[in-house]
């Protein structure tokens, strides 16, 4: 095993995408050709939370037990703000509005690969402006349909 050096940073690999149009009325998935990369995100995070109800019953002597519900899902990012970025417009312009995104797993060298994907309420983006000129945007994205966590990231579709 080839040894790995300090500076190798693991997570630049895996890159978000914004689908160029609304998601389809009809149900269908946009191509994984219809997507753009964010090109100048500096982080980028998801977390994936279950909900839990904690139901005391009288045939669990008082025991309470605690039953799983539904997962949600939610994606944050930071981003340099770049105005050649074809990505970035999609996603502030996506405020408040539902829409497909996908965390891609990109290597130089090897095929990209989709980790995540699903329709995603733009439920944030919060934009800062410093001193010394440089200008981001924070977003956070939250699950509002279908998501795929494809923990072994399925290739792209011809």
């Amino acid at each position: 095993m080839a040894n790995t050096p300090l500076n190798t940073k693991l997570g630049r690999e895996f890159r978000l995408y914004v689908a160029k149009t609304a998601p389809k009325t009809d149900g269908t998935k946009t191509a994984d050709a219809d997507f753009v990369r964010v090109t100048n995100e500096n982080d980028l995070g998801y977390k994936a939370t279950v909900a839990t109800t904690d139901v005391n019953m009288k045939e669990n002597d008082g025991q309470v037990a605690t039953l799983t519900g539904s997962t949600s899902y939610e994606i944050t990012t930071e981003a340099a703000r770049v105005y050649t970025d074809a990505g970035l417009p999609l996603v502030v312009g996506s405020l408040g509005k539902n829409w497909e995104y996908q965390i891609r797993y990109v290597k130089s060298g090897e095929a990209e690969t989709v980790f995540l994907e699903g329709i995603f309420l733009n439920t944030e983006a919060d934009h800062q402006f410093a001193a010394d000129g440089a200008s981001t945007i924070s977003l956070t994205l939250k699950g509002a349909g279908a998501v795929t966590e494809n923990l072994e990231p399925r290739p792209l579709e011809a």
